[in-house]
């Protein structure tokens, strides 16, 4: 996450990517590699460029100052819906890191990103908030999401 995208809260001097007053996608800048241009940087949102199995992965971090609250949640959506989430809600420490990995099926144009939950911030450091993703096979057509490989298979052949 870019430290562009921060803004210093009124009455401190601490630069964070939130509060909102609804659930906002995290926009993450720096892209070291988006082929197929999956990864749309300015809404913070992966659409799918083609069926398959995909691993993402987000990595959460926050900082806050000595008495201050740590209160944050990161949900990874899949087309609107919670496929995981880190969150944290405590004073006793200053900082806190989290990460989720989800295996994921996905359609083509399917739409995946990390959402920031309303009332919440991540402060300080914010390069260390990761979102990753890769496609780890694609689906061959004519088969794909939902077929039972197992039925293709020609067992009486082999005897």
């Amino acid at each position: 996450m870019d430290q562009s995208i921060a803004v210093v809260i009124p009455g401190t001097n601490e630069a964070c990517f939130g509060p909102f007053n609804t659930n906002v996608p995290i926009p993450y800048h720096t892209v070291s590699l988006n082929h197929y241009s999956g990864y749309n940087p300015s809404m913070g949102v992966f659409t799918a460029p083609c069926a398959g199995v995909y691993v993402f992965s987000i990595t959460v971090y926050s900082y806050v100052t000595e008495n201050e609250r740590l209160y944050h949640k990161v949900q990874l959506m899949k087309n609107g819906k919670v496929m995981v989430s880190v969150w944290e809600n405590n004073r006793e420490d200053h900082e806190d890191n989290a990460v989720q990995v989800r295996l994921m099926e996905l359609q083509q144009g399917d739409q995946v990103y990390a959402e920031l939950m309303s009332g919440r911030k991540l402060c300080k450091h914010l390069n260390y908030n990761i979102f990753t993703g890769h496609i780890l096979y694609p689906y061959s057509y004519p088969y794909g999401y939902g077929h039972d490989y197992e039925y293709d298979y020609d067992y009486e052949s082999e005897y």
